[in-house]
């Protein structure tokens, strides 16, 4: 009986310092890591606000090859949705909502955890310019509720998600820096544009139809081009009228050079004015084209040069007889305009 009455004791006062640490023991917490990366901060956001790169870097879908991703609403944006399910002892599932977003600063989010067990956290990632490039800091806060404040005094949630989280900015890093690399190869040649008319098939296209929209209207454009009787005078091309990331579509065209241009619906006539312009030559596939861009658009902040429309790109050589897609030869060309003060 004297056993049973200090076992149950010793309970009793088990119980009441759990409560006790249970009122005392403060249940927020924080996690951060930061990193620094040479590239600037523009091109380092595109990597953190879009839930389609963060795959990219995830040190979670690095460990988990069974995660499946779905990404809901518009991505980039707030309210989009970045939900995932995965190996419970790996990754769980989960969710996270996309908040804030401060356009090349920071990128804010809920993070809701199903499975193993629930939480709710609020994440963030944030870019602050520095002289060696860019640190980035990724990091979230949450509050544990009673009990689990008390457990985890046992538990050092920052040793367990940490080493992740910087796991996730080398993989950051390392994209980053090897892209820089990539883009710092192009060399920025200037041209005095002389101007020039085509004939093409003009819409609003969103960025996922492209590819499609250029099949689609150069296979139209040959019908009339024979039914005209017109030559081919130069290189296909792609006119960019309008580049709109925030709703994910351009005013574009698809265009050909002939030696007498012709309207014929949906054809029309596109007079591209002559031109201050930069220019660089892209060897490679066209889905790595995006680099030729960012290298251009990198030369005209670090110039402090203003954009005239449009932009083009002169596919010089054809696939078809070229199976070597590192032989694809694009001249891409942005457009200035003399800003008076």
């Amino acid at each position: 009986m004297k056993v049973l009455n200090i076992v149950g004791l010793a309970i009793v006062v088990f119980i009441i310092v759990f409560l006790i640490l249970g009122i005392v023991v403060p249940g927020d917490y924080i996690v951060e890591r930061e990193i620094t990366i040479e590239a600037p901060p523009e091109f380092i956001f595109q990597h953190v606000k879009y839930w389609k790169n963060w795959q990219e870097w995830s040190p979670w879908a690095e460990r988990d090859s069974t995660m499946q991703v779905t990404v809901e609403g518009e991505d980039g944006k707030p309210n989009s949705v970045y939900r995932w399910e995965g190996n419970s002892d790996i990754t769980g599932s989960g969710e996270m909502i996309a908040m804030g977003i401060k356009e090349n600063e920071e990128f804010t989010y809920q993070l809701y955890f199903k499975v193993p067990w629930e939480s709710q956290s609020n994440g963030y990632t944030r870019l602050l310019p520095t002289i060696d490039g860019t640190t980035v800091v990724w990091g979230f806060t949450g509050i544990d509720p009673f009990p689990w404040n008390v457990v985890m005094l046992f538990m050092n949630i920052d040793s367990m998600v940490g080493p992740d989280f910087e796991r996730g900015l080398e993989r950051l890093k390392a994209i980053c820096e090897e892209e820089m690399e990539i883009i710092s190869a192009y060399e920025v040649e200037s041209i005095e544009y002389p101007g020039q008319t085509y004939i093409g098939i003009r819409d609003t296209v969103s960025f996922r139809d492209m590819q499609r929209f250029f099949q689609e209207s150069f296979a139209r454009m040959m019908p009339a081009i024979q039914k005209t009787g017109a030559i081919i005078a130069g290189p296909p091309a792609g006119i960019y009228f309008t580049w709109d990331e925030e709703h994910q579509h351009t005013d574009m065209a698809a265009a050909m050079m002939v030696d007498n241009p012709f309207e014929m619906n949906p054809v029309v006539i596109l007079e591209i004015p002559e031109s201050k312009g930069y220019s660089v030559d892209h060897y490679g596939s066209y889905d790595r084209l995006k680099y030729a861009h960012m290298a251009l658009r990198m030369y005209f902040k670090e110039n402090n040069l203003s954009y005239g429309a449009p932009t083009i790109e002169e596919y010089i050589s054809d696939p078809d007889p070229e199976s070597d897609s590192t032989e694809w030869l694009t001249k891409v060309r942005h457009f200035s305009v003399e800003i008076s003060d």
